[in-house]
Order: C-alpha cells, then sequence, then structure tokens
C-alpha cells in the first residue's frame, strides 16, 4: 500500500464558472465551498448536514493523489456536482457512474470518491491517453478509497489459478475501473509496484509510451516481461503480508 501525507492548499478560485452552472436543471442548486473545493448541491440532499466532513475527505483525497503523482500544486478550484443519488446523478446526466470533466467532478453516492478524482487529475499529470489501459484503470483503482488490498487480491488470482499474466494484461480490452475489480485489481497492484520500487516519473514513462509493451518494459523497467513480472508478484506478496500483518 502506498503511505502519503495530507497537506494543504490556498484559496484561489476561478473566475469563470463551468457551463453547467448555466444548465436550467442546475438554476435552484445551492454552493458550498471548503479550501478549494466548490460544492453544488440540490435542495434538500440528504447529505447537507455533512458536507464539511464530505468536502475535508474530497479535499484530503485530491491532495493525497496529487502528492503521489506528484502533480503539479493546484491553484484553482475544484467544482463537484453532487448529486442526491444515483437516480438524479443518472437522469440529469446520463451517465451510468460518476465521472470527471476537464472542468468539474460529478458525484454520488454510493460510488467511491476516488475513481473520478483521478479521472480529473490524471490530464494534469499527463496528456497521454495511454496505449495500454490497464494503467490508467489500474491507478483509478488504487486511489479509490475502497479499503480493499489489491496486492492481496492479486495473489488469490495465483492461488486460484485465475491470474492475467502482465503480457496479456497490456493488451486487455475489458479492463474497467467502471465495471470490475478483476483486471484492475492486477493493474492497481503492478501500478503500486512501478512507483514502490522505481518511481512515479518511471510509471508516467510507461505510462506514455507508444512501444509494443515487450519493448516498453525491457527499455523503461530494464527487463524482461517475465523477469519484471516475477518481480511484481514478489512485491505483490511482501507488501500484502504486511497488510496483513498490520492488521492484526
Amino acid at each position: 500500500m502506498v503511505m502519503l501525507a495530507l497537506g494543504s492548499f490556498s484559496c484561489v478560485y476561478k473566475s469563470d464558472p463551468p457551463e453547467a452552472f448555466q444548465d436550467p436543471r442546475y438554476a435552484n442548486w445551492r454552493t458550498y465551498s471548503y479550501q478549494q473545493l466548490l460544492v453544488k448541491y440540490p435542495p434538500n440532499h440528504p447529505q447537507e448536514k455533512n458536507l464539511e466532513s464530505f468536502s475535508k475527505g474530497y479535499m484530503f483525497a485530491i491532495d493525497r493523489i496529487t502528492r503521489e503523482l506528484k502533480i503539479p500544486a493546484m491553484t484553482d478550484t475544484t467544482t463537484l456536482f453532487f448529486y442526491s443519488g444515483f437516480g438524479q446523478g443518472r437522469e440529469i446526466t446520463g451517465r451510468l457512474y460518476p465521472f470527471a470533466t476537464d472542468t468539474a467532478i460529478h458525484f454520488w453516492l454510493p460510488s467511491f470518491p476516488g475513481p473520478v478524482i483521478v479521472q480529473y487529475l490524471l490530464p494534469k499529470w499527463s496528456p497521454v491517453e495511454p496505449k495500454y489501459p490497464f494503467l490508467k484503470h489500474g491507478l483509478i483503482a488504487l486511489y479509490d478509497f475502497s479499503g480493499q488490498d489489491y496486492h492481496a487480491m492479486t495473489l488469490n488470482f495465483i492461488r486460484d489459478s485465475s491470474l492475467i499474466h502482465l503480457d496479456s494484461l497490456a493488451l486487455d480490452a475489458t479492463v474497467s475501473s467502471d465495471t470490475e475489480r478483476y483486471q484492475t485489481a492486477e493493474a492497481a497492484s503492478f501500478d503500486a509496484f512501478v512507483m514502490g520500487m522505481f518511481d512515479v516519473e518511471t510509471l508516467k514513462a510507461l505510462y506514455e509510451t507508444q512501444l509494443p509493451f515487450p519493448d516498453a518494459v525491457r527499455n523503461i523497467l530494464g527487463a524482461e516481461i517475465s523477469v519484471v513480472e516475477d518481480a511484481w508478484l514478489e512485491y505483490a506478496m511482501t507488501l500484502a503480508r504486511k497488510d496483513t500483518t498490520a492488521a492484526k
């Protein structure tokens, strides 16, 4: 697991609101601000009394992800549309799952906060849409704040003889952090391995590469895929054991 620290943000707000502010469906929505987070929410929202703790959690998550991925310090407001639930969220946005755009985060419970925050921050980390999507979905899962141990899950796949090997995972077109936690569990474990054993810049180089995956692994990580896979799974075993020990 990646250990991160909470930092602080300065309060510098954008002068121009997102276009959604002009949408009549949001006309009577209220506004709550906390540090650099601007929350737009409908009247009688079931979480209205908890907006402060909710906002603190969101700012903690933004800061945590920003620090870990070494994204330049953000000085603009993060706008979050907080729908009353999945019914309202889907009705207004037409989307099945919470999502982020360049200007705002659209969120509803009972989803975890991390995935949409990562979606919002990733373009600020890299403008490249990765050739190997598992790297992107792995980051989304790694920072989903669900509490799941993706190293341990990966080890379970080995025990069940269902592990997707790294060369196949790189080419897997079905990986989706919205709908599954099988491929993305492995991807999250692998991303954590690259950041832990190398650094975030190395992960970014792999994320942005256009080389065939075996060549990219060889050039960027310095070894053949089979060697890297063995090192990754050994890393997962070590970290999962530490997590298990700490939980007792």
